[in-house]
């Protein structure tokens, strides 16, 4: 909860669609995407850009997610994929971009590059523990 508002969650590494909806049932998957998937949260995405700095946490408002849906169409705003174990609903690659460039949404870049950090095997620690006990 953000403010006393429920938030979804969302985290993928680079610049995926976003999954919504987890479903193997292709018949309910269409149905969402047709006619029932309406934005529900305000969205928090983190997107993992490993080795870069680059624009990766953002705060997407429940009304950017209304508005955006309404102006590309739920087929451009929505996706899924087709088959037995298809995996659920995702709001598509394209519709994301317009979600973060919206006046609306707030975001935050990330250093991901991670230190070169060597260390130590753990038997090595372990034996060095045991033989600094007096």
């Amino acid at each position: 909860m953000l403010c006393g508002e429920k938030l979804s969650i969302k985290t993928a590494t680079n610049d995926p669609g976003i999954k919504i909806l987890w479903t193997a049932d292709t018949e309910y998957a269409e149905q969402e995407i047709s006619t029932g998937y309406q934005p529900e949260y305000d969205i928090l995405l983190i997107n993992i850009f490993w080795g870069q700095e680059k624009e990766s946490v953002f705060y997407i408002p429940l009304l950017t997610q209304k508005e955006i849906l309404n102006n590309l169409g739920r087929r451009v705003y929505l996706s899924s994929s087709k088959g037995t174990n298809n995996r659920g609903i995702e709001i598509r690659k394209e519709a994301i971009r317009h979600l973060k460039k919206d006046n609306n949404t707030l975001s935050f870049p990330v250093n991901w590059v991670t230190p070169n950090i060597q260390y130590s095997e753990p038997w090595d620690e372990w034996d060095k523990y045991w033989r600094d006990i007096p």
